[in-house]
């Protein structure tokens, strides 16, 4: 068991003294918990499917892990990896402003962007350093941008290549539009067409794996709902650390901390931002999706269809009610006509006895 020490009794409680209250016990208070994160996701799963933690695992998780080792580890996503052609805008630029560059776009990468695998990402800065080295270009080329531009390939490769850095530029990609389509669509357009990669896009910020795919016309509805309830308690993992202002050198201390504290509230503001942008977006998806319609008008036709069910129940019940009543009644009537002709014949009997005991007396 280990052992600690306490430290000395405060002077107030030597010699005997009253006991002196140093802090007053915080009041009591009642506050909402509400159970989140992966544990969470991974408990509700195991309870709906019956299974075991292990279980819930090797189906939910494994696939995506084995996945994305695969992805990051194959090399056959290198092999044939095409880079993007360095354009005369590249090659003007000031590594002094790195962090408004696009850093994708100087590794060669702007069209994979997000989805480039970290073995993609090593590769690209390979190939472009080995092109663009100050020591190569020295003596093929006098073109007074070529260091400048490999400095650029340098800091693009020291965001990407690290996974906090990364996913602060990933989160304000400019290059990566954060609309949400128009509360109505055209005739033309197709909703599943529209929303689905709008979804995939937004999913890559999710702190839950894999995202569920918004599906199509065919989805069952137990998807569908899943899918909502998904996006209805979205948990995003979008930072936006990488558009604080950020200075080389501060006058004194509190001009830094008043900066960090703009810096914070102002990502604080970015967050709430984006969180209402994806509750619109679920929302209006919601509002549009063909199948809610479909499946509260396939809802309505079931309570309709058993609703005429119970009636025609109830019509069956009352007739069979109504013909038992019948029965009973026809019966009731026969009883008593037996038991009126019974009575009938018994008197007739007792008169005709009576008869016959009369004319016995005359004889």
């Amino acid at each position: 068991m280990p052992t600690f020490t306490l430290p000395c009794a405060p002077v107030s409680l030597a010699g005997g003294s009253v006991a002196v209250v140093h802090a007053p016990i915080s009041s009591t208070a009642t506050a909402r918990i509400q159970a989140v994160g992966e544990r969470f996701a991974s408990y509700v799963r195991r309870k709906q499917d019956n299974s075991t933690e292990s279980e819930d695992y090797e189906k939910h998780v494994l696939p995506y892990v084995l996945a994305r080792t695969k992805l990051d580890n194959d090399s056959s996503t290198t092999e044939a990896l095409a880079l993007d052609k360095v354009t005369d805008d590249l090659l003007q630029l000031n590594p002094a402003e790195w962090r408004s560059q696009d850093h994708y776009k100087v590794l060669g990468l702007s069209e994979l962007r997000f989805r480039a695998t970290p073995a993609q990402i090593k590769k690209a800065h390979q190939l472009r350093a080995l092109q663009f080295h100050p020591d190569k270009l020295a003596k093929a080329s006098s073109d007074e941008h070529s260091d400048s531009f490999f400095k650029c390939i340098q800091k693009a490769y020291d965001v990407l290549r690290d996974p906090t850095k990364r996913r602060q530029y990933d989160s304000v990609d400019r290059a990566i539009s954060d609309d949400i389509p128009k509360a109505r669509l055209s005739h033309e357009q197709d909703f599943f067409a529209v929303y689905g990669p709008v979804f995939e896009r937004e999913g890559r910020f999710s702190k839950r794996q894999p995202v569920p795919l918004l599906g199509d016309l065919n989805t069952p509805r137990e998807d569908m709902e899943a899918f909502y309830r998904f996006w209805a308690s979205f948990d995003s993992w979008r930072l936006f650390d990488y558009l604080d202002k950020v200075k080389d050198h501060f006058e004194n201390r509190e001009e830094k901390r008043w900066q960090e504290k703009k810096n914070k509230a102002e990502r604080t503001r970015l967050k709430k931002e984006d969180n209402k942008r994806v509750s619109d977006l679920v929302q209006q998806a919601m509002s549009l999706d063909p199948r809610v319609e479909m499946y509260k008008e396939q809802e309505r036709r079931d309570k309709e269809r058993k609703r005429l069910e119970r009636e025609s129940l109830a019509r069956q019940a009352d007739s069979e009610l109504a013909a038992a009543e019948d029965r009973r009644a026809r019966q009731q009537k026969q009883e008593a006509e037996e038991k009126s002709r019974l009575a009938a014949e018994e008197k007739r009997q007792r008169e005709q006895k009576k008869q016959e005991e009369r004319a016995a007396k005359r004889a």
